[in-house]
C-alpha cells in the first residue's frame, strides 16, 4: 500500500513556534508510511533563511495561494495552521486538518474563518482547543521541542562574555516572538525590582522585536538585547533563569525548550501547562496572571533557590514525552486513523510509542 500523502499549508515560514511545529512535522514523519509532499506558504517568500537551512533538499516550499488548490489534489491530508484560504484546498477530497496552536485574538479570528472549510480540527493543547465553538470534537496533539536546536554549542562562560555579562550577574531571560500577549517586559520588571546583580535578557524577533527592545533600554539600561537565534540551547544555558509571562497560551515552545535544557523557568498558569502539569507533577515556578512587582521578585527568587525541584523533572517530562520524535508518532497514528480507519497500518502506528 502506497504512503498517504500529507501537504502542508502555512501562512508563513518565520521563526516563531508555530513555524518551527510545522517544519518539524512535515520533516519528521516515517517516510514508510508518509510522503510530506510539500510546504506552501500563503505569503510569498516568506520564508526566513534559517528555515530555509533546515528544509534545504528535505521538502518542497511553494510560494502562494495559487498552489494550495494543486497540492490538496495530490494529498490525502492537508495539515494548515493561522491565517491560511483554505476555500482552494476545499473542493477537492483530501481531508483538511486545521490547528489551532493558540488563544490569542488572531488565532480565535483565523479559526472562525477555518472552521468553515476544515474537516477535521485538532488543537496543540486543551486550553487551544477552547478557540473552536466545540472544544470535544478537537483533538489533541501537543507540540514537541527539537533537541538538536537545544544542543549548547558556546559554553555558558563565552556565551556571558559575548554578551559582556559578569559571572555574577543573575541573567533573567525571554526568549520567544515579542508580543503583547506575552509579557515579554516582565523580565525587565523583575530584574528593575531586584537590583543589581539581576539584569533581563530578551530574546527575540519578529515585527515588533524593535519597539521592545527599545522600550526594555529604557526601563533597564544594563538589558541584554539578543535577536533571535537558531541554536537556543547556547541561550538557555547562558541564563539563570526563563521568565514568560503570557496573557494566554496554546503550547509554548519556548517553555519547553527551557525544560528540556534545564534552564529555571517562571511560567504563568496558562496554554497547556496547567494541563502538563496535572498529568507530570510540579514543572516550572507559578507567576500570576495578573502580577505584581512583588510577585516578579517573589517568582525570581523562589525558582533560583536551591530547593527548586522541578529543573530535573520537567527536563525528564519533555525528554520522554514531548520531542518531535513523541510529536510526529502521534501525528502519524492520527493521520493513519483519519485517512485510512481500521487499516493495518493504522493499527501499527496507534502503538508506534
Amino acid at each position: 500500500m502506497r504512503p498517504i500523502r500529507v501537504g502542508f499549508l502555512s501562512p508563513s515560514l518565520q521563526l516563531g513556534g508555530a513555524e518551527r511545529w510545522i517544519v518539524s512535522l512535515a520533516t519528521g514523519l516515517n517516510p514508510t508510511y508518509f510522503d510530506a509532499l510539500a510546504i506552501a506558504i500563503q505569503a510569498p517568500n516568506a520564508v526566513h533563511p534559517i528555515v530555509a537551512t533546515h528544509l534545504h533538499d528535505r521538502i518542497p516550499i511553494l510560494h502562494g495561494t495559487k498552489h494550495f488548490a494543486e497540492l490538496a489534489s495530490r494529498s490525502d491530508a492537508i495539515i494548515a495552521w493561522g491565517e491560511c484560504d483554505l476555500s482552494a484546498a476545499a473542493v477537492y477530497t483530501c481531508k483538511i486538518v486545521y490547528v489551532a496552536q493558540g488563544q490569542c485574538p488572531w488565532t480565535c479570528a483565523c479559526v472562525r474563518k477555518a472552521i468553515e472549510r476544515a474537516t477535521h480540527l485538532v488543537a496543540v493543547s486543551k486550553a487551544a482547543a477552547q478557540t473552536f465553538p466545540d472544544p470535544t470534537k478537537v483533538a489533541i496533539l501537543y507540540n514537541a521541542v527539537d533537541t538538536n536546536r537545544c544542543a549548547v554549542h558556546t559554553p555558558r562562560n563565552v556565551q556571558r562574555a559575548l554578551w559582556q555579562v559578569q559571572p555574577h550577574e543573575k541573567l533573567i531571560g525571554y526568549v520567544g516572538r515579542p508580543s503583547d500577549e506575552k509579557t515579554p517586559l516582565a523580565c525587565v520588571y523583575a530584574a528593575r525590582a531586584l537590583g543589581p546583580p539581576y539584569r533581563p535578557l530578551l530574546c527575540g524577533g519578529g515585527p515588533y522585536a524593535d519597539p521592545y527592545h527599545a522600550m526594555a533600554r529604557r526601563i533597564c539600561p544594563d538589558v541584554v538585547n539578543q535577536p533571535e537565534v537558531d541554536q537556543v540551547g547556547d541561550v538557555y544555558a547562558a541564563l539563570d533563569c526563563m521568565m514568560l509571562a503570557s496573557r494566554v497560551e496554546g503550547h509554548s515552545l519556548a517553555l519547553a525548550e527551557a525544560w528540556y535544557c534545564r534552564c529555571p523557568t517562571i511560567a504563568t498558569p496558562v496554554g497547556a501547562t496547567p494541563e502538563l502539569e496535572a498529568k507530570h507533577g510540579k514543572l516550572t515556578v507559578t507567576l500570576p496572571t495578573a502580577h505584581t512587582a512583588r510577585d516578579l521578585v517573589t517568582a525570581v527568587l523562589a525558582v533560583l533557590h536551591p530547593g527548586n525541584d522541578c529543573i530535573e523533572r520537567a527536563h525528564e517530562v519533555v525528554a520522554n514525552n514531548y520531542t518531535t520524535r513523541h510529536m510526529c508518532r502521534r501525528w502519524e497514528a492520527y493521520l493513519a486513523e483519519i485517512c485510512r480507519p481500521g487499516s493495518p497500518e493504522a493499527a501499527h502506528l496507534a502503538f508506534a510509542e
